[in-house]
């Protein structure tokens, strides 16, 4: 029996964020291992990394180049460079927290482009459309149907959770 479904760290849709990042791959590397995974009948559960830098085009670019991917599932993580790091040490006189509880993958510790109320909208946003609704669909049909409700009211919280996360800042 072979794998039903992979998590994927694409981390970026852009060769200049994944040479940035020292990823060692590039864009069309990600679209290729996708397609040949797919091909397999690989599910892929892609992992993008939300940068702080990003604008509102590349939220929305973001999501769709991660549609044309057609993943079952999606995941982004706020860029978060992580003490003890190369990339800490690059900026850490720009961090705008020190505090760890901070550095979660979901609060970003650098400042970002956008306003953080709008920043962290646009992170919810990605959820709902980084992955086409068929997809996503599927993704639950593969649940017992009665863990869906609880699944479905979790993410809700999560999401709001997320949209709020601006309010951290202001503590």
């Amino acid at each position: 029996m072979g794998l039903e479904r992979v998590f994927v760290g694409l981390e970026s849709a852009s060769d200049a964020d994944l040479r940035s990042i020292g990823k060692g791959s590039t864009a069309g590397d990600n679209d290729r291992a996708v397609e040949v995974l797919q091909r397999l009948g690989v599910e892929i559960y892609a992992s993008l990394i939300v940068r702080p830098a990003f604008s509102s085009e590349d939220f929305s670019a973001l999501a769709a180049y991660c549609r044309g991917l057609g993943p079952g599932y999606a995941g982004f993580a706020v860029l978060t460079p992580l003490p003890g790091t190369e990339s800490y040490e690059e900026v850490k006189e720009r961090l705008i927290t020190h505090d760890y509880d901070y550095f979660d993958f979901i609060h970003t510790v650098l400042p970002t482009a956008l306003p953080l109320r709008d920043f962290y909208g646009e992170c919810c946003d990605l959820y709902r459309e980084a992955v086409p609704p068929a997809k996503g669909l599927a993704f639950l049909a593969k649940h017992r149907w009665w863990d869906i409700p609880p699944l479905l009211a979790k993410s809700r919280r999560v999401l709001k959770r997320m949209r709020t996360a601006y309010r951290d800042y202001e503590a």
